[in-house]
């Protein structure tokens, strides 16, 4: 008669082992999945990406919104990357304030799927001596009208406040939380586009053109919540927050306050 085949006492640690492999997969992919839901909050995260800084934002809802993307698309894809969800690796939104960020686009979509641009007014109108943006295949622009906003969900929305021939003012608001960016548009003309833009400013994003001629003190006397420096200098101000110091700030917002939580 013919025997069973023999076998080996090993063969049973070895499907012992590869439950166990499979075990843990399922257990580090269940931890991901959870690790990344949207918790309902709003996240602001400003990071060092190589010689310059980027600002993106997750929204309660779990959408990434990347603001101004400069020529650092590895160290941006990368820094951005590492925030976003396995499950929904893309960036939904690019908003751009000024021509000058469209032509990284290219390069980013490369190493990043992006799902939109947001495009005001100032950086998609054209002019003789401008030549029309080009917009990454798959990647769908958005027009904005002039003042208008685009709402994430019923208390978060992105608005352009105020335009200068070049680029865009924008706030973010959540709930009572106002983030204001204004992108080197006039201190005067924001404020002349709707004073109440400045009051209970809770964040604001500022950069060297901000201050290359409008003093510091007047941004603070704002007396925001924070400031956050979004350039790789050395801040102007000690108490304002910028990647060259911390590499990577990150605040979190539930619509009526704002933490800084300590990063591992």
């Amino acid at each position: 008669m013919p025997h069973e085949p023999y076998i080996p006492h090993n063969s049973m640690y070895f499907h012992f082992a590869c439950v166990l492999v499979f075990l843990l997969l399922g257990a580090v992919s269940t931890w991901s999945i959870l690790a990344h839901q949207p918790d309902g909050r709003l996240h602001l995260h400003l990071v060092s990406a190589g010689d310059e800084s980027a600002l993106f934002l997750r929204t309660p809802s779990g959408q990434t919104l990347l603001f101004d993307p400069g020529k650092e698309v590895n160290e941006i894809s990368a820094a951005v990357g590492a925030e976003l969800s396995p499950w929904s690796h893309q960036v939904d939104a690019v908003w751009l304030s000024s021509r000058t960020y469209a032509r990284n686009l290219s390069g980013l979509a490369e190493r990043l799927p992006l799902r939109s641009v947001i495009l005001p007014p100032v950086v998609y109108r054209t002019g003789a001596d401008t030549k029309p943006l080009e917009i990454p295949d798959g990647v769908d622009p958005v027009k904005l009208q002039p003042g208008s906003a685009v709402e994430y969900s019923p208390d978060l929305s992105v608005r352009v406040v105020a335009e200068s021939y070049e680029s865009a003012a924008l706030l973010i608001t959540h709930g009572a939380v106002k983030i204001l960016i204004p992108n080197g548009v006039d201190f005067a003309q924001i404020r002349s586009a709707d004073p109440a833009l400045l009051s209970g400013v809770s964040v604001l994003v500022l950069n060297e053109s901000d201050i290359s001629y409008i003093p510091p003190r007047v941004w603070q006397g704002l007396e925001p919540r924070q400031v956050l420096w979004n350039s790789p200098a050395v801040t102007p101000v000690d108490s304002w927050q910028g990647p060259r110091e911390a590499g990577h700030i990150h605040l979190i917002s539930d619509g009526n306050n704002l933490f800084l939580p300590s990063r591992p």
